[in-house]
């Protein structure tokens, strides 16, 4: 007689195998990483029980998407998802009654969104949305990349560059749904690395690196709020972000023109212009005007 746990062993590796040539490699060795001990492979076989009916791959790929859930999520097996992210993800009936019925292809795509192993132009991604992305309430447990949203109407900076890096597929799912809405001036740096300075007379040399990451802070550091954007290099000495408005007069000859903080609208901006405005602006001035820092993928930490 087959007991339980060889039952819920063959699912997992029923399910795993399903997966082999249809997601990247380093997703697999993840999830099967995950279910080395037993006791996750048990756990993890009841979670992705289906009701009786007749297989299919159809069945097989939302039994993948549970898996998914599961082992890098509702456990925590790894370690890394916050409970935010967890509470923030949705619930295996949700997950189940969504993708239920859709195609296996779709499936699929849900599947691979919790892989990190993409290659895809940040600017392109954010180029992709437009400048009004539209506003929709995020369910992590039923989001692919094909998704043309920003996710909120008005996000701030650290958002847009979080949703560009999952959209591109350098972040997992597993880390927007835990950093998305937590991201701040304080932890960003953390998150998305310290950041290479860049000389300000040298600054040329990366205006025109499309789709790599750039943050503006104070050049006196005097706490993480002073002067701390963040945006994507569109090429063109242009820059493109949330919380982006533009640049406005300030009023008086010893402020300049100042860049505007806040409205929160998505767009692009002459980074040149951003330098200047906040190096020029009273409100920075005793901050020592701003620095420059484009930040590799390779020093985030987006697991």
């Amino acid at each position: 007689m087959t007991s339980v746990f060889t039952s819920r062993k063959k699912r997992v590796d029923a399910t795993l195998e399903f997966l082999t040539d249809r997601i990247p490699a380093a997703l697999h060795t993840q999830l099967t990483q995950a279910v080395s001990l037993e006791a996750h492979k048990k756990n993890a076989g009841a979670y992705i029980r289906l009701d009786l009916g007749r297989d299919s791959d159809a069945r097989r790929a939302l039994r993948a998407i549970l898996l998914c859930q599961y082992l890098l999520v509702d456990s925590r097996t790894d370690g890394k998802v916050t409970a935010w992210g967890k509470a923030s993800f949705g619930t295996k009936a949700s997950t189940k009654d969504y993708w239920k019925n859709r195609p296996v292809i779709d499936i699929i795509g849900g599947v691979k969104a919790y892989d990190k192993s993409g290659t895809v132009n940040l600017a392109d991604k954010l180029d992709s949305l437009g400048t009004d992305p539209g506003d929709i309430v995020f369910a992590y447990n039923k989001m692919t990349r094909d998704t043309t949203n920003l996710g909120a109407r008005e996000p701030i900076c650290y958002q847009s560059i979080a949703f560009a890096l999952w959209l591109s597929g350098r972040a997992s799912l597993p880390w927007l749904s835990t950093w998305y809405a937590s991201l701040n001036a304080g932890n960003c740096f953390q998150q998305l690395g310290p950041g290479d300075e860049i000389q300000l007379d040298q600054i040329d040399r990366i205006l025109n690196l499309r789709g790599t990451v750039i943050s503006f802070r104070a050049r006196e550091i005097k706490g993480p709020q002073t002067v701390n954007h963040w945006a994507v290099i569109t090429g063109e000495g242009n820059a493109v972000g949330s919380n982006t408005d533009g640049f406005n007069d300030a009023g008086s000859a010893e402020d300049g023109y100042q860049f505007i903080w806040g409205k929160r609208r998505f767009g692009k901006f002459d980074i040149q212009e951003c330098i200047d405005a906040c190096n020029a602006s009273t409100k920075y001035s005793d901050s020592g005007g701003v620095r420059v820092a484009i930040h590799p993928f390779e020093a985030m930490d987006l697991w």
